[in-house]
């Protein structure tokens, strides 16, 4: 499991915290095109048939712990705004 949290302090005592996480395992590399990288292992998450690094910056964005914690900070901040 890789767990990401994100703050947001708006003022002395205003701190917003979102949480974003993922599960996975640390797979060998099927291949040794690294994209400039210099470790030898890589994620995969839960139920995805493809390391996290054969996949574009938009697709991680969807589901990487920190694309999930900033989704959940938006949404925190959009029930907020709708409350007011």
């Amino acid at each position: 499991m890789v767990t990401c949290r994100l703050g947001l302090c708006r003022g002395e005592g205003d701190v917003i915290i979102a949480e974003g996480t993922f599960h996975g395992k640390i797979v060998a590399p099927k291949h040794n095109n690294h994209k400039g990288r210099d470790f030898e292992l890589f994620v995969q998450l839960d139920g995805m048939d493809k390391v996290m690094l054969e996949y574009n910056p938009q697709e991680i964005l969807e589901f990487s712990h920190r694309g999930r914690a900033m989704k959940n900070l938006l949404d925190i901040l959009k029930k907020e705004k709708q409350r007011i």
